[in-house]
């Protein structure tokens, strides 16, 4: 049975990222009027340049050809060799135009987009804003009057863009999550899962379940249009949560130093690691936000996701994953009229006829119980799957046998 559901779901769609757009500046585009002129210009110079100034421009082809190639072109010229033809001009004529090209407003600004798109989390019509408005290198971004139209991801990537690209081995994994673990209440159970629970021994970042035993609310799978949906419905899910009140908790101690997004269960962004000062001693609080502000330290790229006790099974196994274990999962429970997400198998209290309008009411969802993952699976008709099998691989050779009760 895996193995064909792997086959149907081999072209899987990843995840849709967070959109790290701010609002937009009033200000007209600036550049997108000068790259429509932009060609213009060129071809009137390139024109003033053969008659009047008598340079000739080419002896293989005509100027008429070489000027209808730069009017039908799909964008600004920016360079000689965005065309063939320019490889045949004169030196003469090539050292005027690559002047002019090199002092054009147009070119000029767009080198500027260029270097500001570096920053990772900002594109390119990102960076053409922030030109617009006068920023036009990095060490412009850290300036107050453009580093405050940055969003929370774009300010994080661009004081912290060597530390989110470091790989975590599982002994760093572990220290994250023991920095995590000494903040909150002893009663709070803090897991790693993710990359390192399936037994890989490095990963970008590292991911954290939190479960509190005295968050009790569950929210109810979201219904879009006539299909109930995977996500959770995002009124009940503000209701009675534990996340704000945990991150903002982490963000006093010293603890998150940048976020870069942040919804109703889940926080991604990087962590500072507990370290020892020079008398042996672990940091203090005011120590720890002191290292943040002045960067100093070690800092873990972290996902966390916060769900109540009774979704401990589930989450467990959605944030142990693999994407592709995770797809087939909710495949099979779809097959069983189920739906499967962080927070728990769901069953529908009214079927038939008024399943579709019962889908988009909280109080006709009732949860599945499983309290352990290897509950879940027999829920599911499945055998008891190891974490660490949870793979791409695993599903290829044949994945799980079904589920035989033992009497």
């Amino acid at each position: 049975m895996f193995r064909q559901a792997y086959a149907s779901t081999s072209k899987i769609v990843r995840p849709r990222q967070f959109a790290t757009y701010r609002t937009k500046t009033d200000k007209p585009n600036v550049i997108q009027k000068l790259g429509k002129e932009h060609n213009v210009r060129l071809i009137k110079f390139m024109q003033n340049l053969y008659k009047e100034q008598h340079v000739d421009l080419t002896s293989s082809r005509s100027i008429e050809e070489t000027m209808d190639r730069i009017r039908s072109a799909k964008g600004p010229v920016q360079t000689l060799d965005t065309f063939k033809k320019f490889r045949r001009l004169n030196p003469q004529a090539k050292t005027a135009i690559e002047n002019w090209l090199a002092g054009s407003e147009y070119v000029v600004l767009m080198k500027h987009v260029e270097t500001l798109s570096q920053v990772p989390g900002i594109g390119h019509a990102r960076a053409a804003e922030l030109v617009e408005v006068g920023a036009t290198t990095i060490e412009d971004l850290r300036k107050p009057q453009y580093y405050d139209l940055l969003t929370n991801a774009q300010q994080a990537f661009l004081d912290f863009q060597d530390d989110l690209n470091k790989v975590s081995d599982t002994q760093a994994a572990h220290r994250v999550q023991e920095t995590v673990r000494s903040a909150l209440k002893p009663t709070v159970e803090v897991i790693l899962v993710g990359d390192h629970r399936r037994g890989l021994q490095q990963s970008i970042s590292t991911q954290l379940l939190i479960i509190d035993p005295a968050h009790e609310h569950l929210p109810t799978p979201a219904s879009t249009g006539n299909v109930a949906s995977y996500s959770v419905n995002r009124l009940e899910a503000t209701e009675g949560n534990m996340a704000p009140e945990s991150i903002e908790l982490l963000k006093r101690r010293g603890i998150l130093a940048a976020e870069l997004r942040c919804s109703t269960h889940k926080w991604s962004g990087l962590v500072r690691v507990s370290g020892k000062n020079i008398d042996g001693d672990w940091e203090s609080q005011i120590q720890r936000v002191k290292g943040i502000k002045e960067h100093q330290g070690e800092f873990r790229r972290a996902d966390l996701v916060f769900v109540p006790a009774k979704s401990r099974a589930a989450a467990l196994i959605m944030c142990t994953g693999d994407e592709f274990m995770v797809n087939i999962i909710r495949k099979k429970a779809d097959e069983l009229g189920l739906k499967f997400n962080e927070f728990g198998l769901w069953r529908l209290k009214v079927m038939g006829e008024q399943e579709e309008r019962a889908a988009r009411k909280p109080e006709s969802w009732e949860l599945v119980p499983t309290e352990t993952e290897e509950d879940f699976f027999a829920e599911l008709g499945l055998e008891w799957i190891e974490p660490e099998k949870r793979n791409l691989g695993y599903l290829q050779s044949g994945g799980p046998k079904p589920y035989r009760r033992k009497y």
